[in-house]
């Protein structure tokens, strides 16, 4: 019986992986993120942001790089959801589904690539007026596009399709490993975590073109860079800490039982 509980003990858990590629995803959203702010806001040329976001990822690789020699034995059940994620980033690849939106936001990304020695625009760069206000100070803070420019511009990428066709894709595909974490965060096993991912993405996926539904604002329209924070790590921390709750685990370990 104890040997038993021991190989249960080692057995590989993709949980492990799960939070390993979620924590790569927001690796890289806190150092565009914050090289984006402080850009924008001390007013230094754009292309600062390239040696400032440099800086964050360098300093985490070390972490980040024992973290990835600790990971367990890929298996299967990593498989299963390795295959999920895939499925969720092809439905950002052969779908389109336009937003009036995406003009705002992607027109001021392009134009900030053609002027990387000046400061990061203020203002609405849609339009041929000089100083127009920005739409709301969301539009201005939001650094996904803009961010996802800059990157596209050093490795010789086009911007906009790298960023709605290659970034959006890889925030897709964690879509399924936060579901996942967040049941295994209930007390669920790894098999039925994984069911819960696959049922989280098909009612996702219900929403279809209802704009302002859950799904299409999280994964239909995971391109604007304003869909992604729902979906990801956040979902994960915010759900997950009502989850770590001592009263609320022993109601839902009574449920299941």
């Amino acid at each position: 019986m104890i040997t038993v509980e021991l190989r249960r003990l080692r057995r590989p858990c993709p949980d492990e992986w799960a939070t390993f590629f979620l924590d790569c995803g927001l690796l890289w959203a806190v150092a565009a993120t914050l090289a984006y702010d402080i850009v924008l806001i001390s007013r230094m040329p754009a292309m600062w942001w390239y040696g400032l976001c440099e800086i964050v990822l360098v300093a985490a690789a070390p972490r980040m790089m024992m973290r990835a020699c600790r990971l367990p034995p890929w298996d299967h059940r990593m498989t299963g959801l390795a295959v999920l994620a895939l499925f969720a980033a092809a439905v950002n690849l052969l779908t389109l589904r336009p937003d009036a939106d995406d003009f705002s936001f992607f027109h001021r990304a392009l134009a900030q690539v053609s002027n990387l020695a000046g400061p990061i625009a203020f203002g609405h760069t849609a339009h041929d007026v000089v100083e127009l206000p920005a739409l709301s100070p969301f539009h201005l803070l939001t650094s996904f596009e803009v961010t996802g420019a800059l990157f596209a511009h050093a490795a010789g990428l086009p911007p906009l399709a790298t960023i709605t066709l290659g970034l959006a894709s890889i925030g897709a595909a964690l879509v399924p490993l936060a579901y996942f974490r967040l049941v295994r965060t209930a007390g669920f096993p790894s098999s039925a975590a994984l069911v819960g991912a696959v049922a989280a993405i098909g009612w996702l996926l219900v929403s279809r073109d209802v704009h302002q539904d859950w799904g299409n604002f999280t994964l239909l329209r995971i391109w604007q860079g304003k869909c992604l924070p729902g979906n990801t790590k956040g979902l994960v921390n915010g759900a997950g800490e009502l989850l770590e709750l001592p009263a609320y685990r022993v109601w839902l370990r009574g449920k299941s039982n």
